[in-house]
């Protein structure tokens, strides 16, 4: 399939401006999505279905609001599409992990995950063993390990049923943040002088605790945490102008074939845009409603065009969830649906309890 090449020109270079109160990129999702989360609450209020919205996705826990099993989801995705994935569960001791991974052929590098949780919530990419060892024993919590996949595009692209009908609203591609050496600074300097770097210390700085006094070479590039999430300094493209036929047409079948969505969120690797379009890509994650028109944190859109954006975006879920309770959707009351909620929130905060056992 051709593609024209204008159609994956049109991009942009630059990268996160430097932090500071104006910069709503850099706002916490609680701060940045309050008008949001009052227009649901007042909705859900009229309505008098709090969590309406939880009939756009039917067969996950309030829609994909509240964390669904990773592995589940991934489980339902072709082979074709998914990289090497297995469960560890909470009581799995580091022989049985390690049984596991040699069960299945996995070597490192790896990337690990919370089972449940958004957000790149205690996402890592694992290098060697001993940083496996140190991720296992200091949460609490079942996780996926998935094979490193080395690839370098990374994309969400946003699907869904509104008025009944497949739509892309959204593609975008994320950039991870890099610093470049001089032979001279350390790495933790040259993200502490980086304006990105600066914006996101907090957040970047747990994923470089054994390299921060690395001095890079000359010219030398680094990415210090790969995982496309603006919270570790990643850049936003828009390339919704990419959608095409064929995509859709693609994403519909995947969606029939997984079965789960009316409303998703696809994380991608590929190695290039031209092959996304294609259709050759890894599936690295999926969520529901919680998935966000990414396309939003490129630097062309200002606050108040990104607020139109997500507004827009939740009409199409509250559509979804009309007509998915018109064909019987079951929508649950208030106390089930906190309770969900407050379940996930325990959840997060013993996956961060360190186990009760030795390395040895």
């Amino acid at each position: 399939m051709k593609i024209h090449s204008t159609i994956l020109n049109k991009r942009i270079t630059h990268l996160a401006p430097s932090s500071n109160m104006f910069n709503w990129r850099s706002w916490s999702t609680a701060i940045l999505y309050f008008p949001l989360t009052i227009y649901l609450l007042i909705r859900g209020l009229l309505k008098g279905k709090l969590f309406y919205f939880a009939a756009s996705n039917p067969k996950l826990p309030l829609g994909g609001f509240a964390s669904q099993s990773k592995y589940d989801i991934l489980s339902r995705v072709p082979h074709s599409h998914k990289p090497n994935t297995i469960l560890i569960n909470h009581t799995d001791t580091i022989p049985q992990m390690m049984n596991k991974l040699n069960r299945h052929n996995m070597s490192f590098p790896l990337f690990v995950k919370p089972n449940r949780g958004d957000g790149g919530f205690l996402a890592k990419k694992i290098n060697h063993a001993y940083e496996l060892y140190r991720y296992h024993k200091s949460h609490q919590m079942d996780y996926i390990i998935q094979c490193y996949i080395n690839a370098p595009v990374e994309c969400s692209v946003l699907f869904h049923y509104a008025h009944q009908t497949p739509h892309i609203s959204s593609i975008t591609e994320q950039r991870y943040f890099k610093v470049i050496g001089n032979g001279r600074s350390t790495l933790l300097e040259l993200i502490q002088n980086n304006p990105s770097g600066q914006a996101h210390f907090t957040h970047v700085k747990e994923h470089i605790v054994h390299e921060e006094n690395r001095i890079l070479n000359e010219g030398e590039e680094y990415v210090p945490v790969p995982i496309g999430h603006r919270h570790y300094g990643a850049s936003f493209i828009d390339q919704t102008h990419c959608v095409t036929p064929f995509l859709l047409n693609y994403f519909n079948q995947l969606n029939h074939e997984i079965k789960l969505f009316h409303y998703a969120q696809y994380d991608i690797k590929c190695t290039s845009l031209e092959a996304l379009l294609q259709g050759e890509f890894i599936i690295i994650g999926i969520k529901g409603i919680k998935g966000e028109p990414t396309h939003i944190y490129d630097h062309r859109y200002g606050l108040w065009k990104a607020y139109r954006e997500l507004f827009k975006h939740w009409q199409y879920i509250f559509q979804i969830s009309k007509d998915n309770i018109q064909q019987g959707a079951y929508v649950p009351n208030a106390l089930a649906g906190f309770t969900m909620l407050y379940n996930d929130y325990q959840h997060k905060q013993k996956a961060l309890k360190e186990r009760e056992f030795n390395l040895g």
